[in-house]
C-alpha cells in the first residue's frame, strides 16, 4: 500500500509506516500525478481534494486531520466509492488555547485588559466549549451562540445578537453553505454593525465565514479591530487586510501535536 500525506502532520511515518509505503509531499502543491500509484491519501484543510485531483487514480482513502471538510468534495468522493474521514476534536485544545493566547496578545497591543472583556463565542463545539472554558476559568463573563445546538436542546445558549454585543467575539463553526444555518460569509456589514466601538472580532474556524470586504470597512473606520488566523479568500490572502488587522497568523492555531 502506497500512502500519500501532508508533510505538516505530525509523526505521520511513525504511524503509518506499519501499513505500507509512506511518501511525504507538500499539502499545497499535491498533485494528480504525486497519486498516480496511491492507494490513500491524508490531508490538511490546505489541500483541495475532488475530482481534479482523483479522477483517474487508484486512491480508495482520504482522511483529513482536520475537523472542517469543506476542502473536501465529499459528494464525489461518496459518488466514486471514496472512502473519506475526517479528525473531529483532534486539535481542539491547542486551537482553543491559541484563542485565548491571541485574545491576550491582541488586548495588550490594544492597551486594555484581558480582565475587563465579555466574550461572545459562536460555534460551541469541540473547540468553541473549550475556548468558553478557558476564558470563564480566568473569570470574564462568556456567552455562547449555536443555532444547531440550540435546536437540540443544548442549555445555556444565546442568540447572536446577544454574543456579538460583547467585547471580543470568537468564531469556531465550520464552513457551510447550505442547510438551516449556512456559515458562509456569516459575519457581514450587517452583523459588525451591532458589535459594539472597539470591538474584537477574531476568527480561528474557517476565513470565509466572515464577508471580508465588509471586515476591512470596518477595520479602514476605526470601529472594530480583529485577530485571524483565518482568512477570507484563503489561501490568498488580502495584503491591505493583513496589514490593518491587530493580530494575524497563517492559519496555524491548529497545528501541533495533536494534529
Amino acid at each position: 500500500m502506497k500512502i500519500v500525506i501532508d508533510q505538516n502532520i505530525r509523526a505521520a511515518a511513525e504511524t503509518f509506516d506499519q501499513h505500507g509505503e509512506v511518501v511525504r509531499l507538500n499539502g499545497r502543491t499535491i498533485s494528480r500525478s504525486d497519486l498516480a500509484d496511491a492507494d490513500a491519501l491524508i490531508v490538511r484543510s490546505v489541500t483541495r481534494v475532488d475530482a481534479a485531483l482523483l479522477e483517474g487514480t487508484p486512491v480508495g482513502f482520504v482522511g483529513t486531520a482536520t475537523i472542517g471538510t469543506d476542502h473536501l468534495d465529499i459528494p464525489w468522493l461518496e459518488a466514486n466509492g471514496i472512502t473519506w474521514t475526517s479528525a473531529p476534536g483532534c486539535n481542539a485544545d491547542p486551537a482553543s488555547q491559541y484563542t485565548l493566547a491571541i485574545a491576550w496578545l491582541a488586548c495588550e497591543r490594544l492597551g486594555r485588559s484581558l480582565y475587563d472583556q465579555t466574550v461572545g463565542v459562536i460555534g460551541r463545539g469541540n473547540v468553541g466549549s473549550r475556548v468558553q472554558r478557558l476564558f470563564e476559568s480566568l473569570g470574564l463573563e462568556v456567552v455562547a451562540n449555536d443555532p444547531p445546538l440550540a435546536d437540540r436542546g443544548e442549555p445555556g445558549l444565546v442568540s447572536q445578537e446577544e454574543a456579538l454585543a460583547c467585547n471580543i467575539v470568537c468564531l469556531h463553526t465550520p464552513l457551510t453553505r447550505d442547510g438551516p444555518y449556512p456559515t458562509f460569509r456569516m459575519i457581514s456589514e450587517e452583523q459588525i454593525a451591532r458589535m459594539p466601538a472597539g470591538a474584537l472580532l477574531m476568527n480561528a474556524g474557517r476565513g470565509d465565514v466572515i464577508d471580508g470586504q465588509a471586515l476591512m470597512q470596518a477595520l479602514r473606520a476605526k470601529r472594530i479591530h480583529s485577530a485571524l488566523d483565518v482568512w477570507p479568500g484563503e489561501p490568498r490572502i488580502d495584503a491591505e487586510l493583513l496589514e490593518a488587522v491587530t493580530v494575524g497568523t497563517p492559519h496555524v492555531a491548529g497545528y501541533s501535536d495533536d494534529g
